[in-house]
Order: C-alpha cells, then structure tokens, then sequence
C-alpha cells in the first residue's frame, strides 16, 4: 500500500472515529464499552501515522542515497583539492574501510578530542545530520547554525528609536541596551558495539548501519536536551525550562478545553502566526482530538499529503517522544516560531574504534562524539500552555 493510500485509509478512519464519538457520547461521556472501542480506533489512527512516518522517512533516505555523490572530471585528473567533491568522496570510502579495519591512522586526520578520536568526513557526518533531521524534531524546527567556537549573541534588550524627523535634522536617539546570549558546546557522545563477524562480512553495510544508530542515538538525546534540558553547569538549556518562555495557565483543572488553545494562539504576536507550529507530546494529541471549535468542527485534522504534518487548527502539528504527557503545573505544548530556539553544532564530530574493551565479547565498539549547543534566544515567538492543578 502506498503513502498516499495509508493516508486516506487513515482520514477516513478518523471521520469514522468522529462519528461514532459523536452518536455514543453523552452528559455522561462515553460508557466503559463504547470508550474501549473509541480508544481501539485512535489506536488504529496512531498505528496508521507511525507507518506513513516511517515510509516518508525510508523514502527520504533512498532519494539521498541515489544522488549522485561525486562529479565527472572535466579538467586536471590529477587535481587534488581537499575540498573537491572527488576528495570528499574518496575521504568518505577511505573512513567506511577504516571502520573495518581501525586503519585510521593512515586515512584521516586526527582530531583534537583527547581520547584519541578521529574526524568524521564531512560528506558522512552530513548524512548523519540528515538523518537526525527525520528524527529529532526540534531540528527541523529551529534555527540551526555551524560555529568554529563559542559566539555570543547580542541582543538588544530596549528596542529601536523610531519617530517623526523634521528635514535635515538628526534623527533621535536612545542609549540602547544590550543583553547577551552565549551559544557555547557541549560534548555528546554515543556508543554502539559491532560483532567481529559482522565487520569481516563484506555484504554487511557497516555505513548504514554506523549512520544510522549514531544518528538515532544521538537525536534522541538531543531532542530530550533541547526540550528538556535543565541549563546547569554543562548542560544544555532546554526550551521548556527556559524562563523567559511565555505560559498560558489552561482554564479547567487537569485538561485542555478548546479556549486553552485559542488563548495560546494569540499569545504569540501576530507577525509570527504564519511561520508557528505546535509541538506536545502524543498523550496531549489524544486529549486535544476530542476537541470542537464554537462551529462544532474538530480541531485535529490528519493530513492526506504525503511530507505534510497533521493540523490543529489549521497550524502544523509536530510529536515528540521526548515530550512528556501533560500533568498539572507542566506545559502541555508550546506554540509559535521555534526559529527563535538556536541550536550550534561544532564541527566536525570524531569517532573513536574500541576494539580491547570487548574484545571478550567478540565485538568492537564505535564512540562518536559531537559537540553542540542549543539556547532560547528570542522568546517573543512562542507561548506555552500550562496544566491548571
């Protein structure tokens, strides 16, 4: 079955799901019975998004695969330039036969890390990125930028001088101040462990196979830091603990009614509506799917394009499983322009082969290091809803 055809399969699931709630409910709510059935249908509906998630993202990654990764030689053959495609490409199947063989030495440049790691060809870290996009939400959300080193950014904190000028006279102005974020970098590393076998085995894809896991590891605890991260000492600053984010107090104790989210639309300031999106956790999708707005019409809308997100309202819906269910005192979701949470990646990462620590395993291990950081920069975007007690 197609994506297409999953996706419609699953909109009319839902008209379905409506229309049963909407002749089984009552003062009451919905019996013992009746409820079961109505949570095997949204069960239905969430199994239905999880495979067109990961068939979008399976054919994602073949159409990065299939491009082509070097360019035919139309001048000197013997051109060396580092930074040429043909370079890059032969630096990246120079590090896959490393992997194997831990010839590192002799292939690639040592990088500062002081455990003894070794750079990460760009071409391949690149595609681990790409990867951790599909992944990590807050990636695809934010703004994310690449540093050499730590950058502090100012902001100014009074605003701009603005008013009338009268002909050739000195526009006004104001001691404007300036506050400062630093973006700095924190050291993340991920470990995964290959059977000997498995690397000796030349049909054995050790590329997808060490792109993948590290990506998956390291977006998903990346995704935990930027949403949750507590900002001590070494550590990032994650969205939802940062205190300058704005809070929407919901209405009724322990939900979400309808108002609540019509409050926290405009919350955010006009001007940044057309780029805003949603971000909760699934538990909080399920509470909100119930909802109508004053015309009687559910707010919760699956998509039936193919790359396109569910709506709430009419914004963009985005899920994370690092976000976790709504509970009283707790932000439940935020709304607005995540461009304004920056995230900075310190190139490039390095890698590291282990091949004594378990060795008795059979086994050799891969650690993978990245230095990153993220930091709500401008809070004026977003608002988050928070769980009346």
């Amino acid at each position: 079955m197609t994506i297409l055809e999953l996706m419609a399969k699953r909109a009319q699931a839902w008209e379905n799901a409506k229309k049963f709630f909407d002749e089984k409910i009552s003062e009451t709510g919905l019996s013992a019975e009746d409820q079961a059935a109505y949570d095997k249908m949204l069960e239905d509906i969430d199994k239905l998004t999880n495979t067109i998630k990961q068939l979008e993202e399976r054919e994602k990654m073949d159409k990065t695969l299939d491009e082509t990764t070097t360019e035919p030689i139309i001048n000197n053959p013997a051109n060396k330039d580092k930074d040429s495609k043909e370079a890059k490409a032969k630096e990246k199947k120079e590090f896959i036969k490393a992997l194997r063989t831990g010839n590192f030495q002799n292939n690639l440049q040592t990088s500062p890390d002081e455990q003894g790691g070794y750079l990460i060809p760009e071409t391949f870290w690149q595609e681990i990125i790409m990867k951790m996009d599909e992944i990590n939400v807050m990636r695809r959300l934010c703004r994310v930028i690449t540093t050499s080193n730590d950058i502090n950014i100012p902001l100014e904190d009074t605003g701009a001088t603005v008013g009338y000028v009268d002909e050739g006279a000195l526009i006004p102005e104001t001691d404007a101040t300036f506050k400062r974020a630093k973006l700095s970098a924190y050291k993340i590393g991920a470990l995964i462990r290959v059977t000997t076998e498995l690397l000796q085995d030349s049909m054995f894809d050790i590329e997808s196979y060490v792109r993948n896991e590290f990506a998956k590891k390291l977006a998903a605890f990346e995704e935990q830091e930027f949403i949750n991260g507590d900002g001590s000492e070494g550590y990032i600053s994650g969205l939802l603990t940062d205190p300058s984010l704005k809070t929407v107090t919901a209405k009724t104790a322990g939900t979400i009614v309808f108002d609540d989210v019509i409050d926290l639309i405009y919350t955010v300031p006009i001007q940044n509506r057309p780029g805003s999106s949603f971000l909760t956790s699934d538990s909080a999708v399920k509470m909100m799917r119930k909802l109508k707005d004053t015309t009687g019409q559910y707010i919760w809308s699956p998509s039936i394009i193919p790359g396109q997100p569910d709506k709430i309202y009419g914004y963009p819906l985005n899920v994370s499983t690092s976000y976790a269910a709504p509970e009283a005192g707790e932000k439940a979701m935020v709304f607005g322009d995540f461009k304004g949470y920056w995230i900075g990646d310190r190139l490039r990462p390095t890698i590291q082969r282990l091949v004594e620590r378990y060795a008795d395993y059979g086994q050799v291990g891969f650690i993978a290091t990245e230095r990153v950081d993220g930091k709500l920069i401008n809070p004026d975007g977003l608002a988050a809803l928070e769980i009346n007690n």
